[in-house]
This record gives C-alpha cells, sequence and structure tokens, in this order.
C-alpha cells in the first residue's frame, strides 16, 4: 500500500510504495518527468532488471502536462517506488534537488525518463566508482529511438579516458551525460546540488563546480546504457544547444576563478559554438528555401572561420554553399537532407 507523506515545504506531495526498502539503501536512483510519460515504463522495467539491487526508486513529476498519463502508467510500479509531484513545471535542476533531498542512498544514481540502463549498468558504475576512489563516475551510449542512426556509439565525444581533469572538461574532451553518472550524495550537496536559477545545461554547471570543489570523476570508457533520440527532446533542436553552451560558458566565467589561459579556451569555445549556430541557422533557412538569409549567415559563419584560423578544406566548403546558394540553391537543399538526415529530421521550422 502506498504511503502519502502529503505536501511539504518545498512544495511537492510524496508518496511511497509498501515494497521500497525500510533501511537506507546503498543508491538512490532519482528519474525526473518531464513530457516522457510515454517512455518511463521502460526506463522503470530497465532500472528494476539492474543485477545489481541495493536500491530505492523516485520519480519525481515536474509539473508535466502529461501528468494523468504518467500516473496511469505508473500504477503497476507505484508500490515498488517513491513518488514525487510537482504541481506545477520547476525544471530539471529542481526536480532532480527534489529527489537528492529525499534520497536516503549513499550514491545517486540519474536517469532520464526516456533513457534505458543496460543490466548490469549499476554494477558495473559502482565497481569502477569503488577501485577507483571517485567521487563521481560517468559512462557513455549508444543511440536509439527516432534516429537515423540506431546504435551510434556515443563514444567518439569522449576521448578521455580515467580520471577527468579541469583541463579536459574545460576543453571540451567530455560529453557527460546525466542518465550515465552515478555520484556521492555528499559532493552533489557539499557544492549545493543543481543551481536552479539556471535555465538551462544546469548539469554542466553543476559537473564543472564539482570539478573546481576537487571531486575525482572518472570516464568509464563502455556503452553501458541507451540515449533517446525524439523530436520533442530538447537535443533535437541545434540552435537552441548551441545557444545553450554559449549561455553556460558566459555564466561559468562570471562565477567560477578560471585561469587567463583557460579563459582564452572558453572564448575559443564561445567563437566556435556562435560559428555553428550561424551554419545551423544557415541550414535552416535552406530548408525553408530562403536563400538570401541563408547566404547572409554562411558569409558570416566564413569571415568567423577566417577568425578562429580554422582549416582551408573548411573554408572551401562554405565558399561551396555560398557558390551554391547564387547558382543552384534547390540542389543545395536536396544534398544536404541527404548528408544530414537526423538535422534535417530534427531542425526546427524558423528561427
Amino acid at each position: 500500500m502506498m504511503q502519502d507523506h502529503g505536501g511539504t515545504s518545498l512544495g511537492y506531495s510524496k508518496l511511497a510504495g509498501s515494497q521500497t526498502p525500510a533501511d537506507p539503501p546503498r543508491v538512490s536512483i532519482i528519474i525526473p518527468n518531464y513530457k516522457a510519460a510515454l517512455h518511463i515504463a521502460e526506463t522503470l522495467d530497465a532500472v528494476f532488471a539492474q543485477t545489481y539491487s541495493d536500491t530505492e526508486v523516485l520519480v519525481i513529476n515536474d509539473g508535466s502536462p502529461d501528468t494523468e498519463l504518467l500516473k496511469e502508467v505508473l500504477i503497476p510500479y507505484l508500490e515498488k517506488l517513491i513518488f514525487i509531484d510537482y504541481p506545477e513545471n520547476r525544471g530539471a535542476a529542481s526536480a532532480r534537488n527534489a529527489g537528492i533531498t529525499e534520497a536516503r542512498g549513499e550514491l545517486i544514481a540519474f536517469v532520464d525518463a526516456d533513457d534505458v540502463w543496460l543490466p548490469g549498468y549499476l554494477a558495473a558504475q559502482i565497481d569502477f566508482l569503488n577501485k577507483k576512489g571517485l567521487d563521481m563516475v560517468y559512462t557513455d551510449c549508444t543511440l536509439f529511438g527516432q534516429t537515423p542512426r540506431p546504435g551510434f556509439d556515443m563514444r567518439v565525444n569522449n576521448p578521455a579516458e580515467g580520471l577527468i581533469t579541469r583541463k579536459l572538461l574545460i576543453a571540451g574532451k567530455c560529453h557527460i551525460l546525466p542518465s550515465g553518472t552515478v555520484v556521492k550524495k555528499a559532493s552533489l550537496v557539499a557544492v549545493g546540488m543543481f543551481d536552479e536559477t539556471v535555465p538551462t545545461a544546469e548539469d554542466f554547471d553543476l559537473f564543472m563546480r564539482l570539478i573546481f570543489a576537487g571531486s575525482k570523476i572518472g570516464y568509464q570508457r563502455k556503452c553501458l546504457f541507451r540515449y533517446r533520440v525524439w523530436p520533442a527532446s530538447e537535443s533535437a533542436d541545434m540552435m537552441h544547444r548551441f545557444n545553450r553552451n554559449i549561455f553556460i560558458w558566459r555564466l561559468l566565467q562570471d562565477r567560477l576563478p578560471f585561469t587567463d589561459e583557460e579563459n582564452l579556451a572558453i572564448e575559443k569555445h564561445i567563437k566556435a559554438e556562435e560559428a555553428s549556430l550561424l551554419r545551423t541557422k544557415g541550414r535552416v533557412e535552406i530548408l525553408n528555401k530562403n536563400w538570401k538569409e541563408a547566404a547572409d549567415h554562411f558569409a558570416e559563419a566564413k569571415q568567423m572561420a577566417d577568425e578562429l584560423g580554422l582549416s582551408f578544406k573548411h573554408k572551401l566548403k562554405l565558399s561551396g554553399v555560398l557558390l551554391m546558394l547564387k547558382f543552384a540553391p534547390d540542389l543545395l537543399r536536396r544534398m544536404m537532407v541527404k548528408a544530414r538526415p537526423e538535422e534535417a529530421a530534427f531542425m526546427p521550422d524558423k528561427i
């Protein structure tokens, strides 16, 4: 039978199933939900199929518009989990913090409500963390869902292996996804958990603060979970991603004591993101057959490529795009859709 813990001073209600462990578990699994009710059963099935079982499961509903469907989907699982229900949407940082606050485990394992762990995920992560004496471990994934590259191995985005340094994180060598992380609760609490005032990229902000606080973070170079791609996910919107990256780097520069050398590297990151944003805007305009606007964006991107000292090959490609926009724009559009099907499928309709 579910136990109703009623409202709290934090603004949510909590229900605990009778099959949740009476004694504090080693690991608390935190699953925030926002518009993922259609997928959360698959996530929960994977969580309850883990070979490591000293766990508790917390599902946090972040005032999602699919709340009624979520509650219906959760019925078969309610006795085995703790359900936290926010009446209004407050963002991923707030939802995860609610889970951390209620968690009784020494370790926190995050998984988004649309991603799927492999059965040995937790056992492998905890073993790696223990053997290496880490405060946090992250691992990698393959893509699935609405992607033309099902099974694509995301390790190509993580050339780093072993202990993650401040230099590697600043250099952009570490692509850390929350669904692949296990971290000590004490380390999260020590840095103030997720910053609920950060509207986007709150996970990267947290990981950077952990590094600055001296937390030992390791990367396990294995694909131990599956990352879902679908049009409603934030990752599907490339312009959002580039704007998010620019925003978070500026925010971190204001908050953290980067060295002059680190700030130079960050400024180069920001310029590269701005150039990528211009190219993406250009491709959106190509898809919408706004040829002049597309040419303006690519011309500006070519100028930034010169400033960034990018390769001759890269600049030649930009020149080729500009030439085709002038003489064969429809052919260019067909070529772009064929060469970048995933990007074209998830591209926003307008800038």
